[in-house]
């Protein structure tokens, strides 16, 4: 028997670091992105290393979650946590590479 497809289809909009998210579907979520200051962001909203960890996290819980269901095995609660770490290039609106010219 052929699976069909799930097609998965994320619109963003947005300026500098901040974006409007909308994934598309039966039911469309929105969402909105930032990063935090030390990146260039407000920290108005999660950032997509934030994202990024918690998807991980999802996909972790969903796939066990899944493989489980196929074995006839019931779990309980998960308890995921992804931890990772980024060091900012430069200042926030600092240039990234500095040109000289010696006449």
């Amino acid at each position: 028997m052929a699976r069909s497809t799930v097609p998965f289809v994320v619109h963003a909009r947005g300026v500098g670091v901040a974006q409007t998210l909308t994934a598309k579907g039966e039911v469309e979520h929105t969402f909105r992105s930032d990063t935090l200051p030390a990146f260039g962001g407000a920290d108005a909203a999660p950032s997509p290393v934030s994202y990024t960890l918690g998807f991980l996290a999802a996909c972790h819980q969903l796939t066990g979650s899944l493989v489980a269901g196929d074995l006839g095995v019931t779990l309980g609660e998960w308890h995921v946590e992804v931890q990772g770490a980024s060091t900012p290039r430069s200042s926030p609106g600092a240039p990234t590479a500095t040109r000289t010219s010696t006449g």
